[in-house]
């Protein structure tokens, strides 16, 4: 992709810094519902979806994080080592486009997440 967010991603850090509300939203959906297999669709740097895969020992899922940009998927990646999380089962990020990716894989959750 060549749009300047994608190349810039501090700043696209920077621009997410507070939202810290939607996070804690799909954290506590996760808690109550208690899903086995989640999507997150457009999953950028891995903003939710790593906090999702930080939860995912603890509540059994795993967590299948799909984005366009391979920028934001090497993000997520570099983000998800720091997070102890890099060889992670329970992890996989995916370069797909939302609008014709396709998985035999069934999912209880699919979620498209902007703050």
């Amino acid at each position: 992709m060549s749009d300047v967010l994608y190349q810039r991603l501090d700043d696209y850090d920077l621009e997410h810094e507070d939202d810290g509300r939607d996070v804690s939203f799909y954290c506590e959906m996760v808690r109550r519902w208690r899903p086995a297999r989640i999507l997150d669709l457009a999953c950028g740097n891995g903003r939710i979806t790593l906090e999702l895969a930080s939860m995912a020992a603890d509540f059994d899922f795993a967590v299948v994080g799909v984005d366009l940009a391979e920028e934001m998927l090497a993000s997520a990646r570099e983000k998800s080592g720091g997070r102890g999380l890099a060889d992670s089962p329970r992890l996989r990020l995916v370069r797909g486009d939302m609008r014709n990716w396709s998985s035999d894989e069934r999912f209880d959750l699919a979620l498209i997440t902007c703050s």
